[in-house]
């Protein structure tokens, strides 16, 4: 029998320890008559009786059988948890008990004799957590994997998925996707009655900032989070640091100057051919204010020279092999010294090529990875095959939206709807009833 076929409205009960002789077991009763329990199986050791605990505090009481209340099983602790405010979001009664199995049975078999009462099945005390929202998919997947888990690391790992760290990163990309899509949706409905720009399926497609060659352009500084290396990382542009008489520009300026004095990792561009310009000239003073301006350090700036299209032919084979990006690195480091700039990493690029882009992604990566990982702990991996599955569709469905055409709007909504929905199976939001029973299956009866 699934469990999707089971009467959620039943008090369920199952011992939630290991079964045999123990120091203690704990027996959980889930449901709306979960109370019930406290009044007619547990009695108070004085003479006042108390049929209503104070919810999460432990109280020794005698326990006694349902049906002959003078027959006391038991001396133990009892927790009333109310809901929602429980594991599984329902009134839960849990009785410590002696461990002895007399103890155990006699327990079990008095709980069967209640009306509305029944044993749980396998995994139905998690199954009712994540009906009642208290636990989402992932983090009921790590919950398995903790009670499996057999090393540390794997103990530390499961952990992090289970107190929802999969679930934030998960959530975070589809709450983007629904932003998205809302805005597309606007456009297909009410561009003509309500003056919608054209201009918002553009933006939509992951152009958070307006990009000119005329510089002073940039004044505010535009925020966006991307993944680097697995880390969720907060990207700000702001206005490029140069002498300027525009009192706007200079208003922007400074706020560059105040952020970047205050960002852990600090990621400078260069047009190259000024930097050679200033190199061959000795004019090494051209780039010190920029370095008292920032008052740092070379070990939190990267440096990136751009358009170096203009320095070394790129569009040879040659150009692709790491000995020939080598050997450019190190005539952009050389450069970098030359003209006074301090950097903890310096890499040449060609935004119009596309040259050196995978590689200095990997320097920054490194860079983020060097400076948080021991912050942050590890990553959260891919630890399920759905997982993999899912934000592989899901990601497909992006790149599909990404390469449409502006005037194929719908296509491009259903393409991000679609995206939209493989992230919300991994987390249980939608479409997830076929993996449910599998997953409860690896639960014990208590749990």
């Amino acid at each position: 029998m699934s469990l999707s076929s089971i009467s959620s409205g039943d008090t369920i009960y199952a011992l939630s320890t290991s079964p045999g002789k123990a120091g203690i077991a704990v027996v959980r009763i889930s449901g709306p008559q979960a109370k019930k329990v406290i009044g007619s199986m547990t009695r108070g050791l004085g003479h006042k009786e108390q049929e209503f605990l104070s919810p999460r505090q432990a109280t020794l009481r005698r326990i006694v059988s349902y049906e002959n209340p003078e027959d006391t099983i038991d001396i133990g602790i009892v927790i009333y948890f109310p809901g929602p405010k429980s594991f599984t979001g329902e009134d839960t009664v849990e009785l410590q008990l002696h461990g002895g199995n007399a103890v155990v049975v006699d327990t079990l078999e008095s709980l069967n004799t209640i009306p509305g009462f029944r044993m749980a099945e396998p995994g139905e005390f998690s199954r009712r957590a994540f009906e009642n929202e208290r636990l989402d998919l992932t983090s009921l997947e790590g919950l398995a994997d903790l009670i499996n888990a057999e090393t540390k690391e794997q103990r530390k790992q499961a952990l992090r998925q289970a107190e929802g760290g999969l679930k934030k990163l998960y959530d975070g990309w589809r709450e983007e996707i629904i932003h998205l899509i809302a805005q597309i949706e606007a456009v297909i409905d009410f561009s003509e009655e309500e003056n919608i720009e054209d201009a918002i399926y553009e933006r939509a497609q992951r152009q958070v900032a307006i990009v000119s060659p005329q510089a002073g352009t940039t004044r505010d500084i535009i925020e966006t989070t991307i993944n680097i290396g697995h880390y969720p990382v907060v990207v700000a542009d702001t206005a490029g640091i140069r002498g300027s008489d525009d009192l706007i520009e200079i208003e922007g300026i400074k706020r560059a100057i105040e952020l970047a004095k205050n960002s852990d990792i600090r990621v400078c561009i260069f047009d190259v051919k000024s930097v050679t310009e200033a190199a061959d000239k000795d004019a090494d003073s051209t780039f010190n204010s920029f370095v008292q301006n920032l008052n740092h350090d070379g070990d939190t700036t990267l440096v990136l020279f751009n358009k170096w299209d203009q320095l070394a032919p790129l569009s040879s084979d040659n150009s692709k092999t790491t000995q020939f990006y080598q050997k450019q690195e190190s005539m952009a480091i050389s450069l970098a010294q030359k003209v006074g700039i301090p950097s903890a990493a310096c890499c040449p690029i060609s935004c119009m090529e596309g040259w050196g882009w995978n590689e200095m992604m990997k320097v920054l990566s490194a860079e983020i990875r060097k400076r948080f990982a021991s912050q942050s702990g590890e990553s959260i991996p891919i630890t399920r095959a759905r997982h993999r599955k899912n934000l592989n569709d899901s990601l497909a469905c992006l790149d599909a939206f990404l390469a449409l055409p502006g005037d194929m709007i719908v296509l491009a909504a259903e393409e991000l709807r679609a995206s939209g929905q493989y992230l919300g199976r991994i987390t249980g939001k939608v479409d997830i009833e076929d993996v449910l029973d599998a997953l409860f299956s690896q639960f014990c009866i208590g749990k």
